[in-house]
């Protein structure tokens, strides 16, 4: 009687085991696929499967407590602007108060930009600039450090605050790099030639090779003071050797004329505190960060790594970062004054109102 009931729970127990194995496997979800449609909104915008399984199961994530990207920058739309964003082979158009993170491209086609750098500074991007925004080399996660590589037209910055001794900014254009502390200051690229002009206090200038070389750093680099400028070509710049002497040659003062430009006003008057404020409410793109070639030839293994696991970490609960972006979109749309471009501040400047209507920085 024992012998024939210990069989059947025997036989009972098999029976369960494989219907686990048959049925129990089906259950498991997969992460659902992602296809991209174009439209005269969004040139690439992410959209989820409907036929796949909706979310992942959190507790199959390897990454999970990776943490969010640093966010380097919030962009700024002015009126009428149009900017693109470029995260590797994904792009988007965009949104105002949008956060941008390492080794996104930025290119300004219509209007005006600005990255704000929360209580640090702004920089403004006049159309036809395309840059890529990056962590500083050796950045850590405490303290501000963003570095700025301008492809083509011009940067102008300036920063209310004097960065710590670990912390760094810097743009850099055709090898020629332009370092600060606090200040405020323009790199533009005109026919071949990198110009950096100098609006206040002072900026180190150097190429990418030299300021690598910390043990000769001092020796490797001009100093230009609030006034001077240096334009010159890069290609005279040999590498391997110390680009002070070229550099020198080329430093020259900024012309009466040269003041009047709207940018070099800009750089030279104080910023309002208000315009330095972090918006409430910023946009979170969806699409993963990119780990690309620009980010593997300048940062560290250990920031590599980091970046990585935040990158398949993005990728794994990329359902759950679209239906954040479809929420703040709407929030932004509807929430946001769009600023006015810098030519039209620096006309309200020259007219008299009692009620200004400039949001972004003013010409007191």
């Amino acid at each position: 009687m024992i012998t024939s009931n210990v069989k059947r729970l025997t036989s009972i127990s098999l029976l369960f085991v494989v219907f686990m194995v048959i049925f129990g496997a089906g259950c498991r979800r997969t992460p659902p696929t992602v296809s991209y449609e174009k439209n005269d909104n969004n040139p690439k915008t992410a959209q989820i499967n409907p036929s796949d399984n909706a979310l992942m199961d959190k507790d199959e994530l390897d990454v999970s407590e990776v943490g969010d990207p640093s966010v380097l920058a919030i962009l700024l739309l002015t009126q009428n602007a149009e900017v693109t964003v470029s995260r590797g082979a994904e792009q988007t158009q965009a949104i105002n108060q949008m956060e941008l993170y390492a080794g996104d491209d930025v290119d300004v086609t219509k209007g005006e930009a600005r990255l704000l750098y929360p209580n640090i500074g702004i920089s403004i991007l006049p159309e036809g600039t395309r840059l890529t925004i990056m962590p500083g080399e050796g950045a850590g996660d405490e303290g501000f450090s963003a570095q700025i590589l301008l492809e083509a037209g011009k940067i102008w910055t300036r920063l209310e605050q004097v960065l710590g001794s670990d912390e760094s900014f810097s743009v850099e254009a055709s090898n020629v790099v332009a370092t600060v502390r606090g200040t405020a200051f323009g790199v533009s690229m005109v026919d071949g030639e990198i110009d950096v002009t100098v609006a206040g206090n002072q900026v180190a200038v150097s190429t990418r090779e030299a300021m690598q070389n910390l043990k000769e750093t001092v020796q490797n680099v001009v100093m230009v003071a609030a006034g001077n400028s240096i334009k010159v070509n890069p290609s005279i710049l040999i590498p391997g050797q110390n680009p002070r002497a070229e550099l020198l040659k080329k430093l020259r003062k900024v012309t009466d004329v040269e003041k009047q430009d709207i940018f070099y006003r800009f750089a030279s008057e104080r910023l309002d505190i208000a315009t330095l404020k972090k918006p409430d409410q910023t946009f979170k793109w969806s699409a993963p960060i990119n780990v690309g070639d620009k980010l593997e030839e300048r940062l560290t293994p250990a920031q590599i790594e980091r970046l990585k696991a935040i990158q398949l970490r993005q990728i794994q609960i990329r359902p759950e970062l679209l239906q954040t972006e479809a929420i703040s979109r709407d929030l932004i749309q509807q929430s946001v004054r769009f600023q006015i471009p810098l030519h039209e501040v620096i006309l309200l400047d020259m007219q008299t109102t009692d009620t200004p209507t400039a949001d972004g920085p003013t010409i007191k």
